[in-house]
């Protein structure tokens, strides 16, 4: 599987673009940019996943890698722009609130506007 990530500034902070699939052999390679993010930055990190096409456990696991570490730093970080697709494995595994910040369609729970979390 081949994935590609882009890491650009944002105003609010840092925007990490991963495209492609990930899955146990890409995931390591996107978790090391996140980890890179967040040591450069107080601002945030964002993902945008628009262009990702494909997440596994493994994907999932280096997403929320991200989470527990910017919480530990007390930085902002959000997951935006998810296919249906990836949104629905979110749901299916719990973790839609904690990256995203929106509702699960599963268990009514979340932020309603959406916020990050």
């Amino acid at each position: 599987m081949s994935l590609t990530v882009g890491v650009q500034d944002g105003s609010t902070g840092i925007v990490i673009a991963p495209c492609g699939e990930t899955d146990m052999a890409t995931a390591p390679q996107l978790r090391k940019v996140i980890d890179e993010a967040l040591a450069t930055t107080d601002g945030g990190v964002t993902l945008d996943l628009a262009g990702l096409t494909f997440c596994d456990s493994a994907g999932i696991s280096a997403l929320m890698h991200g989470r527990r570490e910017a919480d530990a730093k007390g930085v902002p970080y959000r997951v935006v722009n998810a296919s249906d697709w990836i949104t629905q494995i979110f749901d299916v595994t719990g973790v839609t609130e904690l990256l995203t910040g929106k509702i699960d369609s599963a268990t009514g729970q979340g932020d309603p506007q959406g916020s990050p979390g």
